[in-house]
């Protein structure tokens, strides 16, 4: 297939990757396995981690392609979310009936059990004649535990049904996939849902070397090539976080993990930026092309727009709430803790939306859900936004392109980029902050525009760098 082919797409953006995208799917081998593992061996599962974190893809696109159907009878992976805001007088149980409508076309479920289904369900025999495990999973299981509590009584019933079933058929095992937040809820059901037997998984963010098997792993399907040099430049600028406070002071520091979603937009949009003529992308296409920031700052200014058009806010207004409200005046991450009716000023139903739009994370301590950005990272893009003078996603009027706001300092490349390290600071997997010495700011640089040129999966305007690493990059393509 040629490599300008609009199908081809080794990175999938924002959304999850598909069973059939196993192919595309790296970087995850290790946890698939001991996903895999631990749900044929217990009871009940719980896959948990952070929004975005990767768990929907983890399961569909590596773990259910190691099953062998042979060994196991892999029932469809089910996503319950009844949407009702009344207990049901007729029709059963919402959640029972949202779960067997994912495993079966049936039509008259009516007051069918979950037990009662697997009843009625021929049981799976191995070539030796033995029954063969019955594995069921839900993605995205937080949504049995934080609906309407008018359901409150449904919900119940349906966790006694569940618990019930793997009572009666030994060889059902659940898993559970859900968001760590809502992990202290599924606590109190877990003996008796796993009947005694039953495994936790913390899906955590990508190590350096996971992010680079993401990179380069689906790029045999395409045709194209990346040299090593260009897969540890985009990953090196995703473990940088650049703070600058309200004095205009700038610090930087390294992290030990990459954000899987944000690799996702940042590899997607430098795909769709590249000329089709590319086929191998080395180091001087990332330092032309790859515009970390830029990507990271379209995505949160597209994102943030969307959001504010869903709960029929100015943007401008949402932006501005989100800056004062989880940015500190030393420009660090702040966290604020859900009200009754509001947060901060704001309905609790916008900042759960930017929640599931992997801006924010929720945590919840002592029974209070607290939220945050869902990273470092993101502060970056939040000061580039915060002015009037930010353009919409859709770009200016006349078309050709959205200018989207001042860079960092330039990169260095190569070995000298390495070096830098010495004056960076490091964060370890959530623990305490480690700053080195802030840099002097550098003059601000202003991006030229490609007139004409669309806008990829993203949203993302195609544009090019003007400075002095771009100019490097131009002329060793030259």
């Amino acid at each position: 297939m040629p490599v300008t082919d609009p199908q081809v797409q080794p990175y999938v953006g924002l959304r999850p990757y598909r069973r059939d995208e196993s192919a595309l799917f790296h970087g995850r081998g290790r946890e698939a396995q001991e996903v895999a593992t631990l749900w044929q061996a217990a009871g009940l599962t719980v896959l948990y981690g952070a929004s975005g974190v990767g768990k929907t893809s983890l399961l569909h696109a590596g773990v259910l392609p190691l099953l062998d159907p042979e060994h196991a009878d892999v029932l469809p992976v089910a996503r319950i979310a009844p949407r009702m805001s009344k207990p049901a007088t007729r029709g059963g149980n919402p959640y029972v009936r949202a779960l067997l409508s994912c495993w079966t076309d049936r039509r008259d479920l009516g007051d069918l059990t979950i037990a009662q289904f697997l009843d009625d369900r021929p049981e799976q025999m191995d070539r030796y004649g033995d029954p063969v495990p019955i594995l069921a999973a839900i993605d995205q299981a937080e949504e049995i535990f934080h609906g309407s509590p008018i359901l409150e009584k449904e919900r119940r019933v349906f966790l006694d049904q569940l618990a019930e079933a793997v009572k009666k058929h030994p060889g059902l095992h659940v898993l559970l996939a859900l968001r760590e937040e809502y992990l202290f809820l599924v606590l109190p059901h877990e003996r008796r849902i796993g009947q005694g037997s039953r495994s936790r998984f913390h899906l955590e963010a990508l190590s350096p070397e996971q992010a680079l098997q993401v990179v380069h792993g689906p790029l045999p399907q395409t045709g194209r090539t990346m040299t090593p040099e260009a897969a540890e430049l985009l990953i090196d600028d995703l473990r940088e976080v650049h703070f600058e406070n309200e004095a205009g002071e700038t610090t930087t520091i390294k992290v030990d993990t990459v954000e899987p979603i944000q690799l996702q937009v940042v590899c997607s949009a430098l795909w769709e930026s590249l000329p089709p003529e590319v086929v191998e992308i080395t180091e001087e296409h990332a330092l032309l092309y790859a515009q970390v920031e830029e990507f990271l700052s379209a995505f949160y200014r597209r994102t943030m727009a969307e959001v504010a058009a869903e709960h029929g806010l100015p943007a401008s207004k949402l932006r501005l709430w989100m800056r004062k409200t989880f940015i500190t005046e030393h420009g660090t991450r702040n966290a604020v803790y859900e009200g009754l009716i509001e947060t901060e000023g704001m309905p609790n139903a916008i900042p759960r939306t930017l929640e599931d739009r992997h801006l924010l994370r929720a945590e919840q301590r002592l029974g209070i859900r607290w939220y945050e950005l869902t990273h470092d990272r993101l502060i970056a893009p939040r000061h580039q936004v915060r002015g009037a003078g930010v353009l919409p996603a859709g770009g200016p009027p006349g078309g050709g392109g959205t200018r989207l706001g001042p860079r960092p300092p330039p990169r260095r490349a190569g070995r000298a980029r390495r070096r830098r390290g010495r004056g960076v600071g490091t964060r370890r997997g959530g623990g305490g902050l480690r700053l080195g010495g802030a840099r002097p700011r550098r003059p601000r640089q202003r991006q030229a525009v490609l007139r004409g040129g669309g806008r990829n999966l993203l949203g993302v305007p195609a544009v090019r760098r003007r400075g002095p690493r771009a100019d490097q990059g131009r002329a060793a393509l030259a």
